[in-house]
């Protein structure tokens, strides 16, 4: 039997149409008459709890519905793509429901990533028809959000996990760049094993309204980096992001690592300004490397509009040592590339010598793809670079364009035989330098060239605090109109 589905708006005031359109098919298909009472209070529960979570944000999001039959059972599903909602225990009931839900078959929690949430009911299809049992009345009115001063900061505990999965989504909706924001046993699970050390800032009535963590890469050596940083909009207590940034730093100076690195978008410096306060170099900056529809707009932050010439967001990469020249003292580059970005390697305190002129790629090499088709993004990581992995990267390259790719990194170790020679390929391609960073988060260190589609990238609107990073963006821009194929 084929489903039927309705989206209405996410308010109390459309919780009896919702529920009409599901109980008219239950009946249709012979649910008698107190099982169909039983799912219009599981229904009106449902939707009342959705629209009020939505109300306290004036999130416009649509509820899905869709009712179907499967095995002879009617399968109802309420998806929310609204302010999100979680089952307490993961165990697939939502708190304060367990009374609404219990004369049903079944009930199930799905939780969709940047889906949303979705709510399955099931009830077995007796003979018998029934009749529309009388529904209660209900409203909902918005509740208005008081502003914040008196805030703490502490570590993330057990329990803190569904409110900071909510906050993600209050701030980018579902369209943060790691997924896993909105799985709470996620977050949960990665501060239990050391891999996530996060710091959250609550509100004296328990409302988590910040958040910044460390995020481990690497064990051997260890590599951390200060990221998931989040403030909730409502909050008007300024320097909020900074302090909990201040705090995570502090547990970044006791924790035992090599380095720790940070990307920062560059529709603003003001991340850039607080990474370099606590002594971290500018190493690369990544053109257009981000869709920005997975960006937090400025104008939703309450920080300014956003660049309508903009289609794409660039990053930079910036690096703090924590050892000693944790890549050692000096690096070999061909002079092409050394007088390009050799100024890079001093505030990692190396120093760069040129590569023999003789210094030919070798005929095969390995070369390896990740794909971001959410990015528009590919990164191929030249393990051993060769004259046919190159031709076939380049050639992957071109077919993805076709597909509507729109960027594309080539990272490659820079100890690497041929590095002269693979950057004169790749700009003949339309590549241009982007600068280095740890390859695959080790002491190595790697070139990474870069490549953006057709799509708009305002180099002016690109935003750069330090004077490195200044002289980095023109560097890069004057590669870029050198090689472009556009």
């Amino acid at each position: 039997m084929s489903v039927a589905v309705l989206e209405v708006p996410g308010e109390q005031i459309f919780a009896g149409p919702a529920v009409d359109f599901v109980l008219a098919y239950a009946r249709a298909l012979g649910l008698e008459a107190e099982r169909l009472t039983h799912l219009n209070n599981a229904m009106l529960h449902a939707f009342a709890l959705i629209a009020k979570k939505n109300a306290e944000r004036r999130s416009d999001q649509p509820i899905r519905l869709e009712v179907g039959v499967e095995s002879n059972r009617l399968l109802v599903r309420l998806l929310n793509r609204g302010t999100p909602i979680f089952s307490a225990d993961n165990s697939g009931t939502l708190t304060g429901l367990t009374e609404a839900f219990r004369f049903l078959d079944r009930v199930d929690f799905e939780n969709q990533g940047r889906g949303g949430q979705c709510l399955v009911f099931q009830l077995r299809l007796p003979n018998p028809t029934g009749t529309l049992a009388q529904r209660p009345g209900a409203a909902g009115e918005a509740q208005s959000q008081p502003i914040y001063d008196d805030i703490t900061l502490r570590p993330f505990a057990a329990g803190d996990e569904t409110a900071l999965s909510q906050l993600f989504f209050f701030v980018y909706e579902y369209r943060y760049i790691h997924e896993f924001v909105y799985y709470p046993e996620r977050l949960r699970e990665m501060n239990e094993q050391g891999k996530l050390i996060s710091l959250v800032a609550v509100t004296k009535d328990g409302r988590i309204v910040g958040h910044v963590g460390l995020l481990k890469w690497a064990d051997e050596p260890a590599v951390f980096e200060p990221c998931l940083g989040v403030v909730d909009p409502l909050v008007r207590s300024r320097g909020l992001f900074s302090r909990v940034f201040g705090e995570i730093m502090q547990k970044a100076q006791s924790t035992a690592m090599s380095y720790w690195f940070s990307d920062c978008v560059t529709n603003l410096d003001f991340s850039q300004r607080l990474v370099a306060k606590y002594g971290a170099c500018d190493l690369a900056i990544f053109v257009g490397a981000q869709d920005r529809e997975t960006q937090a707009s400025l104008a939703r932050l309450g920080i300014g509009p956003d660049s309508a010439d903009m289609a794409r967001y660039s990053l930079i990469y910036s690096l703090k040592p924590m050892t000693p020249q944790p890549f050692g003292r000096s690096v070999v580059l061909p002079e092409s590339l050394g007088s390009l970005l050799g100024f890079l390697m001093k505030p990692l305190h190396l120093t760069w010598t040129p590569a023999p002129r003789f210094d030919p790629l070798c005929r095969e090499g390995e070369f390896t793809a990740q794909y971001q088709p959410a990015q528009k993004s590919v990164f191929f990581d030249l393990a051993e670079p060769g004259m046919s992995a190159l031709s076939q990267v380049i050639s992957q390259w071109h077919e993805l364009l076709h597909s509507g790719y729109q960027y594309a990194a080539v990272d490659v170790p820079v100890d690497s035989a041929g590095l002269g020679a693979l950057y004169d390929t790749l700009a003949e391609q339309g590549f241009f330098v982007s600068g280095f960073l740890p390859y695959h988060h080790s002491v190595r260190l790697a070139l990474r060239l870069q490549a953006i589609g057709p799509t708009k990238v305002a180099f002016d609107d690109i935003r750069v605090h330090s004077e490195t990073a200044k002289k980095l963006l023109t560097t890069i821009r004057l590669d870029y109109e050198r090689n472009s194929r556009l």
